[in-house]
């Protein structure tokens, strides 16, 4: 029974040895720091929870502004669309200068449904078209207009803007250029009577425009250089006692004619769209 007892010390010693240095192998596997990793994880994904959550809001918050903006945007262009189409009175402020750039003339923009894209991608939008008009009866298509009279209206509208929200002071750069010297007087007379209280800097080579601001200056080529010299326009006609260009009887007269004309016109066009 001795032998067998230290058969089995012996057997067991043996077996406990075999599994120390499993127990140290394996302890040379096993990461000491996994706890600590562990909370440092769960720390980051808190403060990533926490930062989604703050981007879920300031996505909300964007998708409002911007459900905001879009409205006061298209609440902006109802405002000028209205007031450039809209009936002073009696007529249109579109229409007001365009028949007094090209007497006889009638113009007015109207809302339009158009669709897009095709497919899944196709939507609806809505645009403004604008219409012209001579003499009362309104044509068909842009197509029937010449090049200086699609010029005309393209200026007209934006006079017409200008007058929605007026800015300080504007800069036209030989808008008159391709235009004859009666369309280019009908713009001083605009300009000055519209426009009281903001400044023009117009670059012009007819006098039909530039005569009818107050200063002028006036750029020539003298041997070779060239001088500047400046001319206030404005003092001179009221030391000779003129008027100026646009105040003439003869001008204002025919100005205050195409308004009576256009009145009547615009109110035909209300009563009988």
């Amino acid at each position: 029974m001795a032998e067998l007892d230290g058969l089995e010390t012996k057997s067991l010693a043996a077996e406990l040895g075999q599994k120390k240095d499993k127990y140290f192998e394996l302890e040379r596997q096993v990461n000491k720091d996994a706890e600590n990793e562990r909370n440092h994880l769960e720390e980051q994904m808190k403060e990533l929870l926490g930062r989604e959550e703050t981007l879920n809001l300031n996505k909300e918050q964007i998708h409002s502004n911007i459900v905001q903006l879009d409205a006061k945007s298209e609440q902006s262009v109802l405002d000028c669309f209205e007031f450039v189409n809209k009936y002073p009175g009696l007529t249109r402020h579109l229409s007001e200068v365009f028949g007094m750039l090209l007497p006889g003339a009638m113009a007015a923009m109207e809302w339009i449904d158009a669709q897009v894209g095709r497919g899944d991608s196709a939507r609806e939008v809505r645009g403004v078209q604008m219409k012209i008009g001579f003499n009362g009866k309104w044509k068909t298509s842009m197509a029937e207009l010449s090049g200086g009279q699609r010029s005309l209206l393209a200026l007209s509208f934006l006079l017409a803007m200008l007058k929605y929200r007026p800015a300080p002071f504007y800069i036209l750069d030989e808008i008159d250029s391709a235009m004859d010297l009666s369309h280019t007087e009908n713009i001083g007379y605009i300009i000055s009577r519209f426009f009281p209280q903001s400044q023009f800097i117009v670059i012009s080579l007819k006098g039909g425009l530039f005569n009818a601001g107050n200063v002028l200056f006036r750029t020539n080529l003298v041997d070779g250089r060239s001088q500047i010299g400046r001319y206030d326009l404005k003092r001179d006609r009221e030391a000779k006692g003129r008027s100026s260009p646009q105040d003439r009887p003869g001008n204002k007269q025919r100005m205050d004619a195409e308004k009576q004309r256009l009145s009547a016109g615009s109110q035909a066009v209300r009563r009988h769209p």
